[in-house]
């Protein structure tokens, strides 16, 4: 903690997070990662103090852990040829798996993409801040008043996602997954339609709806 909450202050001082320390807190990772700043974090018997100047810092906290992690976004087939490959001859022998296991006790795969897409949740729209791919309000934000009249739904959802649009008529939408590549479009010039899963896999998506007043944005979660 103390080497975060220091490299993030200096960082800060020296402008290297600029570009989106404006960015509105309706982004719900961004939400989340300031309301955490100023506040203490006890890990078992330990308590660490998260700074207030720490912008761009998402602290990650589990507290029922009692000791420190490594790597806790990582999983594998534990029985794979690379997970019982042994990286100690012991005696006893010990495994890549059974090293991991001693930092990441709870591994598995809903573990893991929780952390991937809670990193690349609240990463992506600085990227498009620093990098100047778009407005800084592009994940989150209605960018067309009246944003509230326009639902998509179930979220979250398992099977296909219903929209509907009381503001007027879709012209366009575009579903992106959390890296921003596009797995699905369509052009349905109506004010409810379905947009298919096909098989999409579990994660964070983002809705971009064109409308004939402008877009709107909305984060799609997929079980």
């Amino acid at each position: 903690m103390q080497g975060s909450n220091l490299f993030m202050e200096l960082a800060n001082q020296y402008g290297n997070n600029s570009s989106f320390a404006s960015l509105p807190s309706t982004n719900p990772f961004t939400a989340r990662a300031r309301s955490l700043y100023g506040t203490p974090v006890t890990h078992g018997a330990n308590t660490a103090q998260i700074r207030s100047n720490v912008e761009g810092l998402f602290p990650m906290i589990r507290p029922l852990i009692v000791q420190e992690e490594a790597s806790p976004w990582q999983w594998w087939d534990p029985n794979s040829p690379i997970a019982q490959t042994v990286v100690s001859a012991g005696p006893p022998p010990i495994t890549a798996h059974q090293a991991s296991l001693a930092s990441n006790p709870d591994m598995s795969a809903t573990k893991g993409r929780t952390y991937l897409d809670t990193v690349m949740g609240y990463l992506n729209p600085r990227i498009v801040c620093a990098v100047q791919l778009g407005p800084c309000s592009l994940v989150g934000i209605d960018e067309v008043d009246g944003g509230a009249s326009v639902s998509v739904y179930p979220n979250p959802a398992t099977e296909n996602v219903n929209v509907v649009s009381e503001k007027g008529l879709v012209r366009r939408y575009r579903l992106l997954d959390i890296n921003g590549r596009l797995v699905a479009s369509g052009n349905p010039a109506a004010q409810r339609f379905v947009i298919e899963r096909n098989g999409l896999n579990s994660g964070t998506y983002l809705v971009e709806l064109e409308l004939e007043q402008g877009r709107i944005v909305r984060k799609l979660m997929l079980d």
